[in-house]
C-alpha cells in the first residue's frame, strides 16, 4: 500500500499543476486595439473624418461612424474600424443626393484658428489643456468647435465619442 501512494499523490499534484497553468492563460488580459473592433451602429456612435469630392470641390466632414455606411458604398462592405480608418484616408467622391444627406446631418468642418493654432504648437499640451484624465472635454464648445476638434484629432488615432446623458464628447481608444 505504501508503494501506492507515492504515485497517486505526484499524479494530483501533476494535475493540479495543469489546472492552475490552464487556469492562468485563460485568465490572460488580451488586450484588443480600438481599431479592430466592429463598427458601432448605435446612437451616439464614436465620430470619424474624412473628406469628400462634390463637383471639383473638397469638403472635411465629420459623422457618426453608424452613417459612413449609407454615405459611401464602398464602405459599406467594411465591419472593422481598421478597415473603414485606413480607407477613410481617401477622398470620396459624392452624387447630389450623398452630399444633401451630408449637408442635413451638418457634418461640414470649417477651420477654428485658434485650435489650429494650438493644436500645431504641441499636441499632448494641447489635449492636455482641453480635457480630463478620464477624457472629457473640461468645458463645452460650440458645435464647430467640436467638429473640427474631432477633425483633427482622428488623424492622430484618437477617436471621439458623445455620451447620451449630457453630450459631453470624451476620447474612447486613445492610441498613443
Amino acid at each position: 500500500m505504501q508503494e501506492l501512494k507515492y504515485p497517486k499523490i505526484c499524479w494530483n499534484s501533476l494535475l493540479l499543476l495543469i489546472v492552475f497553468f490552464v487556469f492562468c492563460i485563460s485568465c490572460k488580459e488580451q488586450k484588443i486595439s480600438y481599431q479592430s473592433l466592429p463598427i458601432d451602429n448605435n446612437w451616439f456612435s464614436p465620430y470619424v473624418a474624412t473628406t469628400i469630392e462634390y463637383k471639383d470641390s473638397i469638403y472635411p466632414i465629420v459623422i457618426e461612424e453608424g452613417s459612413i455606411f449609407y454615405c459611401f458604398p464602398k464602405i459599406a462592405e467594411m465591419k472593422y474600424r481598421d478597415l473603414v480608418f485606413s480607407a477613410l484616408n481617401d477622398t470620396f467622391p459624392v452624387n447630389d443626393s450623398i452630399f444633401n444627406k451630408i449637408k442635413k446631418e451638418e457634418a461640414f468642418v470649417k477651420p477654428i484658428p485658434w485650435i489650429k493654432n494650438s493644436y500645431d504648437s504641441g499636441k499632448d499640451n494641447f489635449i492636455r489643456a482641453l480635457f480630463d484624465d478620464e477624457g472629457y472635454l473640461k468645458q463645452y464648445y460650440s458645435y464647430e468647435e467640436n467638429k473640427y476638434l474631432i477633425y483633427l484629432l482622428f488623424y492622430d488615432n484618437i477617436y471621439m465619442k458623445q455620451r447620451q446623458e449630457d453630450g459631453a464628447f470624451y476620447i474612447v481608444g486613445c492610441s498613443k
